[in-house]
């Protein structure tokens, strides 16, 4: 279980403006035990890994940590096997001109990351694929396309070398890589011929990087996979004891609010949201009961909502995801007809902020937030084409091969579908039938079922300054922080009630002698004194 962490941390954490090792993907970890207390199994449930960050960072910030660390730790064998370069060769990590992270040694992490590897039962050829993986991705992004005859586009002869290299590490021909980076096949409705059509440029560099995305985000799932088979103990003999007990670790990403903001902000808010009015439900409830034991009238403290930010997210009528999912089926789907909608049907929403072109804004309960729309119905709809799926499924690479052709499995096996009645030979990608904000939606309503049947405890966690330096504390910062986390509502529900509070022991020792009739000395702590009638007295 422990050497899940580093090995997540490194395909899975990268340096941020606010933070050096910031998970940019949400885990929940259920630990089980015996009655005794021993671990005898785990699990870990993965939340939208930050999948942009693949192919675009901001300045001053990092990719994944894998990369750094391949590209600083591999030894003489790896620099040949991988074609291994300087970091400032890969257009996917140049871009952020941030190459190292204070107190952090990427080639002694890669060292530890591929030993967590073989300690979780990652054969060393599986270590080797994820490896090739990696480096291909990195390559990927390197693929210039330049304008070629009637608008189509065409790889750079600049390029050409990281092509074949891309192709080759990713176990695809080069042929077969050029033609789906550059074209997709479309079947004429009324003559029923397959039509090819070219790309332009722009359409090209989407591609390529909707390609890269997925990839990373296939083998992340996949290595969570493994990792799942590794710490799971299936032979265990206690398993199946009733009275085992289980705890659960959430580790989640807290509120965001960037320079720039898209859609991957949005969900990361919308969670929080959703988290925000569980804790807020769950110390509201805390509340009535130590009132309710305590005989106290708590019909005045009123709860704290934030259902109607919720509902202008993802209520399932209408919405800001369901006019996202709307507008991504349309011919002609565009970002600024999204947002024009949104402003036309919720204008008067107490929780959408003024109307800027270009952007959404939201009143969230940590602050409001402008996201920038440009984007965001491809991120939403996350689809590659057909085209691409089925040159995957034929990659010579086992990992890409295997996890692409896993999304096929189930549609294969049935002669139809039942949406649609699809012949069992036309290929539905099943994972991607689902836009990228239903399938979130669905993880976060099992993670608070999950919730729900648990006894949560909180740990807030508050950084004393941006700075990431010791002894410097930064009160404007800490109290966005306590304001983003959620810690001032739960003052607000403490406060709207009984907010001082003493127990009564406190409260006789602290006032008896007030009494003047009563001896202290005759009340020592310990002794065996009914100090719920000692209150009354007093």
């Amino acid at each position: 279980m422990l050497d899940s962490n580093p090995l997540l941390e490194a395909f899975g954490n990268a340096k941020t403006v606010k933070n050096n090792n910031s998970s940019r993907f949400g885990k929940f970890i259920q630990v089980n035990f015996t009655e005794h207390g021993k671990i005898i199994s785990a699990k870990i449930y993965n939340y939208l890994l930050e999948k942009s960050r693949v192919v675009q960072i901001q300045e001053e910030e990092r990719n994944y940590h894998i990369f750094y660390q391949l590209l600083k730790g591999a030894n003489q064998a790896e620099i040949k096997k991988y074609y291994v370069k300087e970091i400032e060769y890969f257009e996917y990590l140049n871009k952020g001109n941030s190459f190292d992270v204070e107190e952090t040694d990427d080639a002694e992490d890669f060292l530890q990351t591929k030993d967590c590897m073989l300690k979780l039962k990652f054969k060393p050829e599986e270590i080797n694929i994820v490896l090739q993986v990696v480096m291909g991705v990195l390559y990927l992004g390197n693929i210039v396309f330049i304008e070629g005859q009637n608008n189509s586009s065409e790889i750079d002869e600049e390029s050409q070398e990281d092509l074949k290299i891309a192709a080759e590490l990713l176990g695809l021909t080069t042929e077969s890589l050029v033609k789906i980076l550059t074209s997709q096949k479309f079947t004429d409705l009324s003559t029923k011929k397959i039509i090819e059509k070219k790309y332009n440029v722009e359409k090209a560099r989407m591609g390529r990087d909707a390609l890269a995305k997925a990839i990373y985000s296939k083998m992340f799932d996949w290595i969570v996979k493994k990792i799942n088979a590794a710490i799971a103990n299936a032979d265990s003999k206690d398993q199946k004891n009733e009275k085992n007990r289980r705890i659960g670790i959430l580790d989640i990403f807290g509120f965001e609010n960037f320079d720039q903001n898209s859609f991957e902000q949005l969900c990361i808010n919308y969670a929080n949201e959703r988290l925000q009015q569980f804790f807020n439900h769950h110390i509201f409830k805390m509340e009535q009961n130590e009132y309710r034991e305590e005989k106290i009238d708590y019909s005045s403290v009123e709860f704290m909502d934030n259902k109607d930010i919720i509902d202008l997210i993802d209520n399932e009528k209408s919405s800001i995801f369901k006019i996202l999912d709307s507008e991504g089926i349309t011919p002609k789907r565009d970002d600024n007809n999204f947002k024009n909608v949104v402003y036309k049907i919720f204008g008067n929403h107490n929780k959408l902020a003024e109307d800027i072109e270009g952007y959404i804004g939201v009143q969230h309960y940590a602050g409001e937030v402008f996201y920038d729309v440009n984007g965001f119905i491809d991120k939403n709809m996350d689809q590659l084409s057909n085209d691409i799926n089925d040159a995957m499924e034929l990659s010579k690479n086992k990992l890409l091969n295997r996890i692409f052709k896993a999304d096929e499995e189930p549609k294969k096996k049935g002669a139809k579908d039942k949406k649609n009645d699809a012949p069992k030979d036309v290929k539905i990608n099943k994972i991607q039938s689902d836009t990228i904000s239903t399938q979130f939606k669905r993880q976060l309503d099992e993670l608070i079922k999950m919730l729900n049947a648990s006894n949560p405890r909180y740990v807030k966690c508050i950084k004393p300054n941006s700075i990431k330096k010791p002894i410097v504390f930064d009160s404007i910062d800490v109290s966005l922080q306590l304001l983003s986390a959620g810690v001032l509502e739960a003052v607000k529900i403490r406060k709207a009630g009984y907010s001082v509070r003493r127990t009564k022991e406190e409260f006789v020792k602290r006032y008896i002698a007030l009494t003047g009739s009563i001896n202290i000395n005759n009340y020592k702590s310990g002794s065996n004194v009914n100090f719920n009638d000692l209150c009354k007295e007093v």
